[in-house]
């Protein structure tokens, strides 16, 4: 969720996160100290970098296109191609590419359909961004919004199961 908040509440999430994580077990303070160094305070990758808060509503949460072109690609070249061969298909691929570009902006409208639920998702995170620049949503009420998004995933950790009182990570 850290991505989705405003850059400059991102200490004070996190700050709530390892408090209420502490919580849970001491185990956790390896991993919450980890994401401080790494991606926090002077981190190796800094929230400017990964921060999605101003993109909400401009551009996509992930890298999915990119991922599929990729593959495309792949799957259309050889392991070690011939390079006039790579050369050629990357030309057909910017010419086909190029024509679906046009055609979207004479549209004004994109060729490929996206699901109902990543619209109904995009709306509603789109909407509680407002919400909380507008200052009907305070942080709190924000990170309750997003969480509904995530929810499936923090159902998982709600569950206790015998073997997870009796876990010890391995000691390094």
């Amino acid at each position: 969720m850290l991505p989705l908040l405003p850059p400059q509440e991102i200490n004070t999430a996190f700050c709530d996160i390892i408090e209420e994580i502490s919580n849970v077990h001491q185990n956790f303070l390896q991993l919450t100290d980890y994401i401080l160094r790494t991606y926090i305070e002077d981190a190796l990758f800094s929230p400017s970098f990964w921060n999605l808060f101003d993109l909400i509503g401009i551009r996509p949460k992930t890298n999915n296109h990119v991922e599929g072109y990729h593959g495309q690609l792949n799957s259309h070249c050889q392991t070690h191609p011939n390079l006039w061969a790579w050369i050629r298909y990357i030309q057909e691929s910017e010419e086909s590419t190029m024509v679906r570009v046009e055609q979207e902006q004479a549209q004004q409208r994109s060729a490929r359909r996206r699901r109902a639920t990543s619209v109904t998702n995009e709306n509603i995170l789109i909407k509680a961004k407002q919400e909380y620049l507008d200052g009907v949503l305070n942080l709190s009420g924000y990170q309750k919004r997003l969480r509904s998004f995530y929810y499936r995933y923090i159902n998982v950790f709600d569950t206790t199961d015998k073997d997870d009182l009796d876990y010890e990570p391995p000691q390094n």
